[in-house]
């Protein structure tokens, strides 16, 4: 932990009200490894705290993050994986946050990242699950499942070390080729980026994130709704976006993107979404509306041919002509459909 400092307008106890007025984080690098080893909670009071946030800003963090490790199954595995998520921020800061635990409503107003980096896989290395010698006898006082009988039998240790260890992000350098640290940033700088393998979604590294995010509510009833200004990032992979922006309204039935604009070096991409979730039933007759203007280029039809086939599919051009395609030109798309996915189950 590098620098952490927070100033607040009053903290509430009693009604679980807490106002910052501001909250920073600076050089620091953080390991965090969770562990699904712990009794259900039984607390009878339930929390409903209201945090809202004038302004917290992070400058210079990393963050390394194992989500709970997987329950250790009879006969017990030599081997499990959990979720691993790592972080770099050069600077993000949030604007009137507000986080009401008891309402189940969680907002802002804007979120600004410059100079990220996120990386995500599932196949991180999980810690070691030992029998505990004796087993301990089951309290009898309440009714155990059988993952608190599991929790009490073994002991878990977290894999913290090898956590520590884990770099995804390419190596960047100055120009005398001196490893570069997040303190000692300069305009000399050069990403070490190169595409060496196709796009992966167990091994996604995302670097030169640059994000606008102007507003972001969720609710109770699981409704999202955001508006996005600016993203801009490369994967691993090579694909890298230029510009996106839109607004996104999420529910438990459908999605819908109003105005999603998208940019790469080699493409460009209009386009007005919604997707009722019943459209992936199986015999479904609702109607999934599009209408997109793109231009795309020989580099982004290769590394996504499979998603601009589903396109091309739904607004029923022959697919023989998609097929015969070759990926060393681009391709131009006018697309208006409103049409049931149920009819291109085959594909």
């Amino acid at each position: 932990m590098g620098h952490l400092t927070a100033e607040t307008k009053g903290v509430n106890w009693q009604k679980q009200d807490v106002h910052v007025q501001l909250a920073q984080l600076r050089n620091s690098d953080i390991t965090v490894a969770l562990a699904d080893s712990a009794l259900d909670d039984t607390t009878t009071t339930k929390s409903h705290w209201h945090i809202r946030v004038d302004e917290a800003c992070l400058e210079n963090v990393k963050a390394r993050v194992a989500l709970a490790g997987a329950l250790p199954t009879t006969p017990l595995q030599k081997a499990h994986h959990t979720i691993w998520v790592a972080a770099q921020l050069k600077k993000a800061v949030l604007t009137d946050g507000d986080f009401d635990t008891g309402k189940a409503y969680y907002a802002f107003r804007s979120l600004n990242i410059k100079k990220g980096n996120v990386a995500y896989t599932p196949n991180g290395a999980d810690g070691t699950w030992t029998p505990k010698n004796p087993i301990p006898a089951i309290p009898a006082d309440r009714q155990r499942n059988h993952k608190d009988s599991l929790r009490i039998a073994y002991t878990y240790t977290d894999n913290v070390a090898e956590l520590e260890r884990w770099n995804p992000f390419p190596v960047e350098t100055t120009g005398r080729g001196k490893q570069w640290k997040m303190r000692a940033a300069s305009s000399t700088l050069t990403t070490l980026q190169k595409p060496t393998k196709p796009f992966d979604a167990t091994n996604i590294v995302v670097t030169g994130l640059n994000a606008q995010i102007d507003t972001l509510s969720y609710n109770h009833a699981g409704v999202l709704r955001l508006g996005v200004r600016h993203v801009a990032l490369q994967e691993q992979c090579g694909f890298a976006v230029k510009e996106l922006s839109g607004s996104v309204y999420l529910d438990s039935t459908h999605i819908v993107l109003p105005a999603l604009n998208l940019k790469t070096p080699y493409s460009s991409l209009r386009a007005t979404i919604n997707l009722p979730f019943s459209a992936f039933d199986r015999g479904s007759r609702t109607s999934v509306s599009l209408n997109l203007v793109a231009t795309l280029g020989a580099p982004d039809v290769k590394t996504w041919r499979a998603v601009i086939f589903l396109l091309v599919i739904s607004a029923s051009i022959p697919t023989e002509r998609f097929r015969s395609m070759g990926v060393s030109r681009g391709i131009w798309l006018i697309l208006s459909s409103k049409t049931h996915l149920s009819t291109y189950q085959e594909y």
